[in-house]
């Protein structure tokens, strides 16, 4: 390996060992392991190294001695030079040996060899040693080996020696191979001194090439494992740019994924995984676009494509013509044969718009029983032609359900997009207000726009209100009351129904009824539910601090069940300010739930399943409320104010109300009386069993419900309140 190639190496290790990775998690793994590897291969090198040196000194030890046993032996006998002599060579010819003493019985130093410099400091034995080596001796341990002296630089082996005869038994013919009495006799010691450091030193220094030995292996195999590594993982590098390009929502992306076994499994799991994006984003868009019902387009994409046709006519300098279908008592059918009877006809109106358009044309389902037809390059002729082909093809339908005929009327407004038209809320409010002339006028007809003074100050009208309504939004100009729901019969007001004002100029308070219908033509009846279920949720945290019984009970329009967005706003919201579930009730009009059945209720669970409950407004305003009662989880019915306001002198109402009470008894369901006026009503609704009561003789829609809770906890009345 080059310098060259090993820098480069350097350079991209420490690339990936600045962020984490699937190559540096490899990497560290088998680097750890090696490591691990390596530092117990070298401790166990140190130990086995360290326990042969010690196994040798003790050989080496014994061995010696013993030789030198045999060498001193004489020198106790008779004092020869020639054998002081054998003992000197013998010590000179083993570089280890450090000195070699003799000692008397008595611990006199007999004779002394030194071969080392090292031994110089070396204490000689005392008598007191000597007499431990002797016992030693007599109980089976011939030998002393002692390795604390210097440091550890010099191994002491001590051996007492002795003399060994048979006693004769004074008799001729004596055989000593016949056995008879040992005599030992102690003639005195040897001490030998062994310099082992030379040994060590060797030793050591062989251990430590080894150890360095193994470290570069080590570092060389984390090198070698680090390149390995990469060039198996390089194939997963294929995949980054496409992954990229999927989190940036580009589904068209291919991957080629090699031979490997594992990269195929990951290819095909990703097209897999695109392929259902794909699948996804298909049904997203149609579900966004088209009415899943009709299968036409739908609202969503309506203000876009009125934006472009807009565009088209100022720069072809041409005109196209918009007709707000509205089908005329749509609602006494949904009611009378069921909400499917009343999709089926839908469907029908539907085919029949798809026969009577050109290629051209645009058809859209702009709501519950509401079509808009925009007809592209078309004058005012063109626009009535079409749309009374609309009203007589529709009178010519004749519906049969469950063995009952309807007949199907419309009523059409026709708003003209010419050069002056400048925004698609301005030309869809035109032809909502021809729609609504041409109902007032006996339904069953078409009325255009003409654009004269009076629709021109209506129109005027209804775009400030919906700028109006978009200003407020902005800069919070809408206001919360909160009016009382009181049980009948014992305990506190915990139940407030939160209702919707608009900040007007000055002090002046401006009514649901005054901006709610131009903010459903404009679209905006969503962002207002939005906007009260943020900021009442905001107010209910703060009352629960003093009151955590209190429950509010919010109104949602029927747009929001088209919105997939509501249940985790909700969820968002709830957890924000940390109000349970159980604290909010939403109400819906009996009239939205029939119109939004299938979304409503599955929205409606959702929603049961964090905790919320629901109420069921207007009740009994329909046809069938009785059959949709069955259909939609509700927690309460409140009852169309219609039956309560002259309950007390009408026996009508007053067995209707009876009859509302006993079912919502039979299906665990509470009720709540609207609009009670007087204490007559009050008295009536406890002995037919209702379970609330809500109107202004109870208590108005209060400003302060912090300020209202207080005066309630100290026995003030609520009635007292100032409604603005």
């Amino acid at each position: 390996m080059n310098k060259k190639t090993f820098s480069r190496l350097v350079s991209r290790s420490a690339r990936f060992l600045a962020g984490r990775s699937l190559l540096g998690d490899f990497f560290f793994l088998h680097l750890g392991f090696a490591t691990f590897v390596g530092l117990l291969s070298i401790f166990g090198l140190w130990h086995t190294s360290n326990w042969v040196i010690d196994e040798n000194l003790r050989k080496w030890a014994v061995q010696w001695v013993e030789r030198l046993d045999t060498l001193g032996t004489p020198l106790y006998v008779a004092v020869d030079d020639e054998e002081f002599e054998r003992v000197r060579e013998y010590a000179r010819s083993f570089s280890e040996i450090a000195f070699v003493r003799y000692y008397t019985p008595a611990g006199e130093l007999l004779h002394e060899e030194k071969s080392s410099a090292t031994a110089v400091d070396v204490p000689y034995l005392q008598i007191e040693d000597l007499k431990l080596l002797a016992k030693a001796a007599r109980d089976g341990e011939p030998y002393q080996l002692d390795r604390k002296i210097k440091s550890g630089e010099i191994f002491r082996a001590n051996k007492s020696l002795w003399a060994e005869s048979i006693l004769a038994d004074g008799l001729f013919g004596f055989d000593p191979e016949a056995g008879g009495q040992e005599e030992r006799t102690l003639l005195g010691f040897v001490e030998l001194g062994l310099d082992f450091e030379h040994y060590r030193g060797t030793m050591t220094r062989r251990v430590l090439q080894g150890s360095v030995g193994i470290l570069v292996a080590l570092f060389l195999l984390a090198i070698f494992g680090l390149i390995g590594f990469r060039r198996a993982l390089r194939p997963l590098r294929k995949f980054q740019e496409p992954l990229n390009k999927l989190a940036e929502g580009d589904l068209d992306v291919t991957v080629d994924s090699g031979g490997h076994a594992e990269l195929i499994a990951i290819n095909d799991a990703l097209a897999t995984t695109i392929n259902a994006l794909h699948l996804r984003d298909q049904k997203l868009r149609e579900s966004v676009n088209y009415d899943p019902l009709t299968g036409l387009m739908g609202r969503t994409g309506l203000n876009q494509d009125l934006q472009q046709e807009i565009h088209r006519v100022h720069m072809e300098d041409c005109s196209s013509a918009l007709l707000f279908v509205d089908l005329d008592q749509f609602k006494y059918v949904n009611d009378s044969v069921g909400h499917a009877a009343g999709d089926r006809l839908l469907i029908r109106v539907a085919g029949l718009f798809r026969i009577l358009s050109d290629d051209d044309d645009l058809v859209y389902r702009y709501g519950g029983d509401e079509f808009i037809v925009i007809r592209r390059n078309a004058g005012r002729d063109d626009a009535e032609q079409l749309s009374s082909l609309i009203v007589e093809s529709m009178r010519d339908i004749q519906f049969v359900e469950d063995g009952r005929a309807f007949n199907v009327r419309c009523s059409i407004g026709v708003a003209m997009i010419n050069s002056s038209s400048i925004k698609p809320e301005e030309i869809l409010a035109q032809a909502d207000m021809a729609c609504h002339d041409a109902k007032g006028q006996g339904r069953n007809r078409f009325q255009i726009f003409t654009g004269d003074a009076g629709d021109r100050e209506r129109t005027a009208s209804d775009m400030g209100w919906s700028d109006r309504i978009r200003e407020a939004l902005k800069n919070d100009g809408f206001s919360l009351r909160y009016q009382p729901i009181i049980p009948i019969g014992d305990g506190p007001t915990s139940m407030y129904e939160v209702l919707l004002r608009m900040r007007g100029h000055g002090r002046k308070i401006i009514p649901p009824g005054g901006f709610l219908p131009a903010a459903d033509r404009f679209g905006l009846t969503g962002d207002l539910d939005y906007w009260v279920i943020r900021n009442a949720f905001e107010k209910l945290a703060e009352v629960r601090e003093t009151r955590p019984d209190i429950v509010f009970a919010l109104n949602l329009s029927g747009i929001v069940f088209s919105d997939a967005r509501l249940v985790e706003y909700v969820e968002e919201q709830l957890a924000r300010f940390g109000i349970p579930g159980s604290a909010i009730v939403f109400e819906i009009t009996e009239q939205v739930a029939i119109r939004y059945i299938e979304d409503a209720t599955t929205i409606m669970l959702r929603l049961i399943n964090v905790g919320c409950q629901f109420a069921l407004d207007d009740f009994g305003s329909g046809f069938s409320s009785f059959n949709y009662l069955k259909q939609l989880p509700v927690s309460y019915i409140k009852i169309d104010g219609a039956f309560i306001e002259n309950l007390a002198t009408d026996p009508a109402d007053r067995a209707i109300v009876t009859a509302i009470a006993q079912i919502a008894r039979t299906v665990g369901t509470k009720t709540i009386a609207e609009h009670v006026r007087n204490e007559e009503t009050m008295a009536m609704l406890g002995e037919i069993g209702i379970d609330f009561a809500q109107g202004f003789f109870l208590g108005r829609p209060l400003v302060d419900l912090l300020d209202a809770s207080k005066r309630e906890s100290t026995g003030e009345v609520l009635s007292g309140a100032v409604d603005l």
